[in-house]
């Protein structure tokens, strides 16, 4: 095959599977409106070096690694059960899920389908790691997500990428922005969350490749440029307030929402530029965190998907 110049029909699929590792029977869950994928698959070089001669002497295989970088804007909030773990659904169309963290993460086989080069790629036992959700004014929710897995391989049989005939969620959507019970709707011009999971992939003798893919700590952060209209956030972290942040977008009330509630957060510290473009923004981040026995995050949607 020759060289193309620019590629279509680039797309990602992923299919839950029973056993990490062991493909998916079906794969065919789709991440929104993907802007851009990056693969990252190989083995670790392990150089061997003697006294013998300067030159390298050889290099081994170790240590097989399976990753990927995807973005995409957002047609809907299943992908965040990706990052929970813990999921209960009721009522039928609208259904109401409702995600909360477990200790353990479902693990996927994803499929890397290039149709203008007639190839794909299969990475199994997929986690998703880190992720980052950003609600800027007057555009699209875009987020940016990475995956580690446990094994890569060629996939003889590839299927075709398609794309859902679905607008993504804009930030004009958001419904409800409060933090400590009092709004932020009217001065947030720029909202972003971030989720790592500190996804560790352990190995043993005997094989190069990942025996699984171990769940690290759970970090949260809620970045917010906003314009200075009280004292509150002054008085927030000068007082060291335990407070509530609570972000809610909605498409259609009752049918197409999402509700992400943080019950315990802290802030530290704040920016705020008195000159310049910038001038009365505030620039802070929130930090959500869970003692014993308290809940770190939840988040329910609604929608029209019977199950995630």
């Amino acid at each position: 095959m020759g060289y193309i110049d620019g590629l279509s029909g680039i797309g990602l699929l992923l299919g839950k599977e029973s056993t990490p590792g062991t493909e998916a029977t079906t794969i065919d869950k789709k991440l929104g409106l993907i802007q851009s994928i990056t693969p990252k698959y190989g083995f670790e070089a392990k150089e061997l070096d003697t006294v013998f001669s300067q030159d390298l002497r050889n290099a081994h295989h170790v240590r097989k690694f399976a990753e990927f970088d995807v973005e995409f804007f957002v047609t809907d909030w299943a992908f965040l059960y990706y990052i929970f773990g813990g999921h209960t659904v009721t009522g039928t169309n609208p259904y109401t899920h409702t995600l909360t963290q477990s200790n353990q993460l479902p693990s996927y086989s994803a499929e890397l389908i290039s149709d203008d080069l007639g190839i794909s790629r299969k990475m199994l036992g997929c986690k998703a790691d880190n992720i980052e959700i950003k609600i800027p004014e007057g555009e699209e929710v875009k987020v940016a997500m990475s995956w580690k897995g446990m094994d890569f391989a060629k996939d003889a049989t590839p299927q075709s990428a398609t794309e859902d005939a679905v607008d993504p969620w804009m930030a004009d959507e958001v419904s409800i922005f409060s933090i400590n019970g009092v709004s932020k709707i009217d001065v947030a011009p720029d909202i972003t969350l971030k989720y790592v999971r500190n996804l560790n992939p352990r190995r043993t003798v005997g094989s190069p490749n990942p025996r699984f893919v171990k769940e690290g700590k759970r970090r949260w952060e809620i970045s917010v440029d906003q314009y200075q209209d009280d004292m509150e956030i002054f008085d927030l972290i000068n007082n060291k307030s335990n407070f509530q942040t609570q972000i809610k977008l909605v498409r259609t009330s009752g049918s197409d929402e999402i509700t992400l509630t943080f019950p315990q957060c802290k802030l530290f510290e704040a920016d705020q530029p008195l000159g310049g473009e910038d001038e009365l923004k505030e620039n802070f981040t929130i930090i959500p965190y869970a003692k014993s026995g308290q809940t770190l995050v939840t988040a329910s949607i609604i929608d029209s998907i019977a199950d995630y």
